[in-house]
C-alpha cells in the first residue's frame, strides 16, 4: 500500500508540474483580442503601402513629364546657344599677362588685320604651361568667321584659333582626332 501511496504522490506532483507548465504555456498564447489588433495593424498596414504605392506611381510619372520636359527644353536652346557660339573663337597659347581683352583687341588688329573686330567679352578657359586658352565672344558670327580665315597670319606663333564648339560638336571632334590618330599608327 506505502508503493500505491509513493505512486500517487508521484502522479500528483508530476501533474501539479505538468500544470504548472500549461498554465505557462497558456499566457505565452495570443488571445482572440491580441490576434484582432494584429490583424487591424496589418490592415491599416497594408492601407499605407496601397497610398505609398499611388505616390510612388505619381512621382515616376512626374519624373518622366520632367525628363520630357528637359529634353525638349534642350532640343529648343541648342540652336540658340549655338548661334551664340557662332560669334565665340578659342585662342589657345596666349600669355597669361596677354590673356585680357585689351591685349586680345591688339592681337585681332595687328597680327590679323582685323580693324572692326570689336570683342564683347573674355573667359580664360584653362592653363597649361604658363599658356591659356581663352573664349573670345566677338560682337558677330561674321567676325568670328572672319578670325578663323585671318587665323593663318598667326603661322609661326605659339598662338592658334579655333571655333568655339558645343559639347556634342567637341566630342565628335575628340572621336575623329583619335581616328586620325590611329589610322597614322
Amino acid at each position: 500500500m506505502l508503493a500505491i501511496q509513493k505512486m500517487g504522490e508521484k502522479f500528483d506532483s508530476n501533474l501539479a508540474s505538468m500544470s504548472s507548465k500549461i498554465g505557462e504555456q497558456m499566457t505565452k498564447l495570443a488571445l482572440k483580442d491580441d490576434i484582432g489588433e494584429l490583424k487591424a495593424e496589418i490592415g491599416s498596414m497594408a492601407h499605407s503601402m496601397g497610398s505609398l504605392r499611388a505616390e510612388n506611381q505619381a512621382l515616376k510619372e512626374e519624373l518622366e513629364k520632367l525628363r520630357n520636359d528637359r529634353e525638349r527644353d534642350r532640343k529648343e536652346l541648342n540652336p540658340i546657344i549655338e548661334q551664340n557660339n557662332n560669334r565665340n573663337i578659342i585662342l589657345k597659347g596666349l600669355q597669361k599677362d596677354k590673356a585680357n581683352k585689351k591685349d586680345i583687341e591688339e592681337l585681332l588688329l595687328r597680327k590679323m588685320e582685323m580693324p572692326q573686330a570689336r570683342i564683347r567679352n573674355s573667359k580664360i578657359l584653362f592653363e597649361r604651361n604658363k599658356k591659356v586658352g581663352v573664349l573670345v565672344e566677338l560682337e558677330t558670327a561674321d567676325m568670328a568667321m572672319e578670325a578663323l580665315k585671318n587665323g593663318r597670319k598667326l603661322v609661326g606663333s605659339s598662338i592658334y584659333i579655333e571655333r568655339d564648339l558645343s559639347l556634342e560638336k567637341q566630342e565628335r571632334k575628340l572621336i575623329l582626332l583619335q581616328l586620325k590618330k590611329n589610322l597614322r599608327s
